[in-house]
């Protein structure tokens, strides 16, 4: 337990934690609003991205595929002939056409192209 004096020269009381390897200090919101202190929310938000589809890889889009092995100026195209939902209804694989015939790819294996039909 700690005193704590605002600027307004009155008296709290606060439980403090010690960690020697830390160089943040966390306050309460409701002790800094006693002591006349600014604050930020650090509140976690959930990744929408991982729970929502942006609609990006639809049917017929031209596409690039990723390949870790090259440089994404010699990535191969293709175009979306299926998408194949997630048990959530979130797109997650898609069947291409290519040059050398029809492959399956993970959506986050390719790259959508802002071209419009």
């Amino acid at each position: 337990m700690v005193n704590v004096i605002s600027g307004t020269g009155k008296k709290y009381t606060a439980r403090l934690l010690l960690d020697n390897g830390s160089t943040a200090n966390f306050v309460t919101q409701r002790l800094s609003e006693k002591l006349g202190l600014s604050y930020r929310d650090t509140s976690t938000k959930a990744k929408s991205k991982w729970f929502h589809s942006r609609g990006e890889v639809k049917q017929a889009s031209l596409v690039l595929i990723k390949d870790k092995t090259t440089p994404p100026l010699l990535w191969s195209l293709g175009r979306v002939m299926t998408t194949y939902p997630g048990v959530d209804g979130v797109t997650r694989v898609a069947e291409l056409k290519t040059k050398r015939g029809i492959i399956r790819r993970a959506v986050n294996c390719i790259c959508p192209l802002p071209i419009e039909d």
